[in-house]
């Protein structure tokens, strides 16, 4: 009975990893973000340290999730604030995995506000 409950355990565990990311392979960047009940798909190549700091956002880049092959997930969270402001319940328009420290992958929101 034990293993009967821990293989649904793995079941439903590899589920929600599908779910979230859009893929059961835990090595590298996944195909997809499932975040703040918004999805997001990566959109360019990879931008280097150079490129990725030259992108230009109004606070501190922060860690928001992390992948199933562990890298970090960034993004500058849309305030409250601006939520009320711009009428909006969008957590962020970008994401970024750091891959490396020289490699960011840009992901996108799909869809609109």
């Amino acid at each position: 009975m034990a293993l009967g409950v821990a293989g649904i355990g793995i079941v439903v565990n590899l589920d929600s990893v599908y779910v979230e990311w859009g893929t059961f392979d835990r090595s590298g960047s996944p195909p997809r973000i499932e975040w703040c009940g918004r999805r997001y798909y990566p959109v360019s190549p990879p931008l280097s340290a150079p490129e990725f700091a030259q992108v230009s956002e109004p606070r501190p880049w922060t860690r928001i999730l992390t992948t199933p092959s562990g890298e970090p997930v960034l993004t500058v969270p849309v305030t409250a604030d601006e939520k009320a402001k711009y009428g909006t319940d969008v957590c962020a328009m970008l994401l970024f995995v750091k891959e490396s420290a020289d490699r960011h992958l840009k992901y996108s929101l799909s869809g609109g506000p």
